[in-house]
């Protein structure tokens, strides 16, 4: 079942380096205020080679420490069921999710 996840970034810059890392879960920006400071980048899993969400979560992380972010906000959407892969590895980054939000429904 594919998961739509966002990701919600206050440089457009800033998404734009995220759409390009997370262009294989067929993602895209949507404008979420003007004058366009406010930006949310949203994709879904599997990606084009059956990636889940453990490994977009990591894209996602390595890309705040390379832009030298802060935590940004991701909600992973429609996320019941995950895959129990999925859940697995979620459970095992522990330190990542208080800024994950789990939401059901699309």
């Amino acid at each position: 079942m594919p998961t739509t996840f966002e990701i919600d970034v206050y440089s457009r810059w800033d998404a734009l380096e995220l759409l390009g890392r997370l262009s294989c879960y067929h993602s895209h920006l949507v404008q979420l205020d003007l004058p366009g400071e406010r930006w949310l980048v949203r994709a879904r899993t599997p990606g084009e080679h059956g990636e889940g969400i453990v490994t977009a979560l990591g894209l996602i992380e390595a890309w705040e420490r390379e832009r030298n972010l802060e935590s940004v906000g991701v909600c992973i959407c429609g996320a019941l069921p995950l895959g129990k892969a999925d859940v697995a590895g979620l459970s095992l980054q522990g330190d990542l999710r208080p800024r994950v939000v789990l939401r059901a429904g699309t």
